[in-house]
């Protein structure tokens, strides 16, 4: 039971890096995807997702947000 609300709060996060980003502010953008991938990591070492998974979710979150950031300055 635990594993899935720790995932369902994952999904959660996802969409507010996604909001974040949406909305064009890139700091904001910046720390939700930081605490996102903060998420996968404690997911990954207490074993709720593989880490493949994980480390697949913080490169499509950086190529997303930082890639917006940069084309921000």
């Amino acid at each position: 039971m635990h594993n899935r609300s720790v995932v369902s709060e994952l999904r959660t996060m996802a969409k507010g890096v996604a909001a974040a980003r949406a909305s064009g502010d890139g700091e904001m953008a910046v720390r939700v995807a930081r605490a996102y991938a903060s998420a996968l990591d404690k997911a990954v070492k207490y074993g709720v997702i593989h880490a493949n998974r994980a480390n697949r979710g913080k490169r499509r979150l950086a190529s997303m947000v930082f890639s917006q950031a940069t084309a921000r300055v």
